[in-house]
């Protein structure tokens, strides 16, 4: 769902890989935090980084992309899709 709409990298910086960006917002969304919030708690959080895959600050995004990113799928209508995707995954899963 948000492969076609997501920043490909034609111009400027490499884009962060998908996974970790939904993996945030994940994230963001349940402990309801701020998008500087989120990436602060990965930074000081052994298990957000963990969860995230992340070894140092430097792979994590900074605030301001991941306010984008939230806002491409707000945007695209993908928010709600997704989030209805994770809990029929988690159902299965029970």
């Amino acid at each position: 769902m948000t492969e076609p709409c997501y920043y490909k990298g034609v111009r400027g910086n490499k884009p962060y890989r998908l996974e970790l960006m939904l993996g945030i917002h994940i994230l963001q969304n349940h402990y309801n935090l701020s998008d500087e919030g989120i990436r602060n708690e990965i930074i000081d959080s052994r298990a957000y980084s963990d969860f995230r895959g992340v070894e140092s600050s430097n792979q994590i995004p900074d605030g301001d992309t991941i306010g984008r990113f939230r806002n491409l799928l707000i945007e695209h209508s993908i928010h709600e899709q997704f989030f209805a995707l994770v809990v029929q995954s988690l159902k299965i899963v029970n």
